[in-house]
């Protein structure tokens, strides 16, 4: 049991989340052991043959684990390989539209209580802490791609590429979608969930 809170504890630490009982207990319910122990082996992308290699493993046991996980949410499946995911944000919009439906009962509440209770502290750190090291903010605004269109005093060549949401589309080398959290878990509004 100590070794298992201690996979869970590091796996909270690495995903932005230290000391984080209430993410830990999400974690618990949603993560078995020894996903956690290949989830700390994946903080860069890994090919199933390198991991295997390093872990002393069977490699078509450690494909089929990783597969169910890919299919669980709790890691993704790039050109160089295998990773898990970089933070809390990541792993909440990757992994809780795949929770199971029986599950669903037991781990939405969960994530609530984290949300209500830890996250948005944690959220809020973050941000600031990224504005002072790098002057970064956490989030900026995309202006309405209608809006700058129609707008008689912009001219398109002096639209920012990163201002424009259809060229950054276009620019991006991984796209990924999936229904948005806050709408699945607390359905607040009625907004398009696949977003």
């Amino acid at each position: 049991m100590a070794e298992e809170n201690d996979l869970y504890s590091k796996l909270a630490e690495r995903l932005g989340a230290p000391g984080a009982r209430r993410f830990f207990k999400v974690l618990e319910a949603m993560v078995t052991p020894e996903e956690a122990r290949l989830l700390l082996e994946l903080p860069k992308p890994t090919t199933c043959q390198e991991l295997a290699r390093r872990l002393k493993t069977d490699e078509n046991i450690l494909l089929a684990n990783l597969e169910k996980m890919k299919e669980k949410g709790l890691v993704n499946l790039v050109e160089q390989g295998y990773v898990s995911h970089r933070n809390v944000v990541m792993f909440h919009h990757a992994a809780h539209s795949l929770v199971p439906e029986n599950l669903k009962p037991s781990i939405y509440p969960l994530w609530a209580d984290f949300y209500w209770n830890e996250w948005r502290d944690i959220l809020v750190d973050e941000f600031e802490r990224r504005l002072a090291n790098i002057g970064a903010k956490g989030h900026r605004v995309i202006p309405a791609r209608k809006a700058l269109t129609v707008s008689p005093n912009i001219r398109p060549e002096q639209i920012l590429w990163y201002e424009d949401m259809e060229e950054m589309i276009r620019r991006g080398k991984t796209i990924f979608s999936t229904a948005c959290g806050c709408r699945v878990i607390w359905g607040k509004c009625d907004s398009p969930l696949y977003v």
